[in-house]
Parts: structure tokens; sequence; C-alpha cells
């Protein structure tokens, strides 16, 4: 998927292509597993998040927004 313009993912610093790999410690196998963690969390919360980037994994400090439907 891309990186919308303005989002939380955008501010971040996410590229298109970064593959999420972890959420505050928590290995992400698949979009439900994403779906899972989010639950527990709030927007406002500070979190954690890796990502494999042409084959690196980096960690970024990221505070939680909220999504626009």
């Amino acid at each position: 998927r891309a990186v919308v313009y303005g989002s939380a993912a955008y501010e971040a610093v996410f590229l298109s292509g970064d593959l999420l790999v972890s959420f505050d410690g928590v290995t992400i196998n698949g979009t439900y597993a994403l779906d899972d963690v989010l639950t527990r969390y709030a927007v406002g919360d500070q979190i954690q998040i890796q990502v494999e980037r042409e084959g690196e994994k980096q960690t970024v400090a990221v505070t939680l927004g909220e999504l626009d439907l």
C-alpha cells in the first residue's frame, strides 16, 4: 500500500515498500495480527515500530493518530 501524504505513517517517515515487522515489540505476521494489536492502543499512545526497508530493519518511534475513513 502507498503511504498517504499527511497521514500518521507519512509523519513517521514511512516509505512505500516498507514492511512492518513489529509493533511495540509484537511481531506482525499479517493484516489480522496488526488489527488485533491495534485494539490495545489509543490515539496519542507513543510506541516503537520496526520496519524492514531495502533489506535492513529500522526502529521508528511514532505517536498513534486517528484513522480517517
